[in-house]
């Protein structure tokens, strides 16, 4: 028993891996990275991964004197031990095109496990400061001879960012530049107009008209409404709930209070009401101890639900204040 065992073990072990040799390795590079004047080595290093498999990385020079890595990588697959082939020249290009060329906020994140690994980054608060950076990316493809593909990701800085190891990033612009192409900034702008009428951020809204702030509301899935006495709902033009469905900010419930004539003390920073059932409620975005955010109720802390949450669901407003606010995709569910 114990030697079927074994041999079952081993046939579990070896699974749908595949031996690639090195012409294997330079098939590859051909038809994947579209390359004909390189060179492989004649051997594979051997590393030990993370997770104990033993990987292989072949190294390629290219005819300008560039060295990149194929590794061929064992690990799970679904049901058995698999391998397969990847590489990290676009990696390697990248840094040498970032370390070629002058640059204004751009900086570069990069470093090596087995392979490189690169990518552009930088911080933003507004609009202007995102299409400049737009602007840097694009006139930095233009010394990109290597036809190495722009990985960015562009964090918009603002005041709620980062709790503990969460970060509030649903403003953040990431993508690809491909070689010779041209990024438009306009999607990245709508994320961060979702996310600054969202939180309320009144100093990065004034940036945008009326008209894209309200374009930017009706298209959304996450637009605000009141339902009327008979079943109608009369949406607003410049309010939402999260991208990611965490509900409305503590600004937006204050805009709501005040919209609907609901008796409140404060600003949208930080505000004070009386809930239907005589509780004395405070919600401030401020509030947070121990890295985990919290409101007042009848004078005593009370932890959100996650450390993180800093929205309500529309459904605790209402029970809160009695406002029978939704989510335009709530009313689609329940037609």
């Amino acid at each position: 028993m114990k030697k079927i065992a074994l041999v079952l073990c081993a046939l579990l072990l070896a699974g749908c891996t595949k031996e690639y040799k090195k012409s294997d390795i330079e098939e590859y590079v051909r038809r994947n990275l579209g390359l004909s004047s390189f060179r492989v080595s004649s051997s594979y290093e051997t590393l030990e991964d993370e997770e104990g498999y033993k990987d292989r990385l072949w190294t390629v020079t290219e005819q300008d004197g560039t060295v990149f890595g194929v590794l061929d990588d064992y690990g799970w697959g679904m049901e058995s031990v698999s391998n397969w082939l990847h590489d990290d020249r676009n990696a390697v290009r990248l840094i040498q095109l970032y370390e070629q060329t002058d640059h204004d906020r751009i900086e570069l994140e990069a470093g090596r496990a087995e392979l490189h690994y690169a990518q552009l980054t930088a911080a933003f608060q507004s609009r202007s400061e995102l299409r400049a950076l737009f602007e840097e990316l694009q006139a930095l493809d233009v010394h990109n001879t290597a036809g190495a593909r722009l990985l960015y990701e562009f964090r918009f800085d603002h005041p709620y960012r980062s709790i503990g190891n969460y970060e509030l990033d649903d403003g953040d612009a990431r993508g690809a530049l491909e070689p010779g192409e041209t990024e438009d900034p306009g999607a990245a702008e709508m994320k961060l107009l979702h996310q600054c009428i969202d939180m309320r951020y009144e100093e990065q809204l004034k940036e945008f008209s009326e008209e894209e702030i309200r374009r930017c509301v009706q298209y959304s899935d996450h637009r605000l409404g009141i339902v009327q006495e008979d079943g109608t709902i009369v949406y607003y033009d410049d309010l939402l709930a999260n991208e990611y469905h965490y509900g409305v900010s503590f600004s937006t419930i204050y805009e709501l209070l005040v919209r609907n004539g609901y008796p409140v003390e404060g600003t949208k920073d930080d505000f004070v009401f009386t809930a239907l059932d005589g509780s004395v409620y405070e919600y401030a975005n401020g509030f947070r101890e121990n890295e985990w955010y919290y409101f007042i109720k009848d004078g005593e802390h009370v932890p959100m639900e996650a450390y993180f949450y800093n929205h309500l669901r529309v459904k605790e407003v209402e029970e809160l204040t009695g406002i029978p606010v939704i989510e335009y995709w709530m009313a689609q569910k329940v037609e």
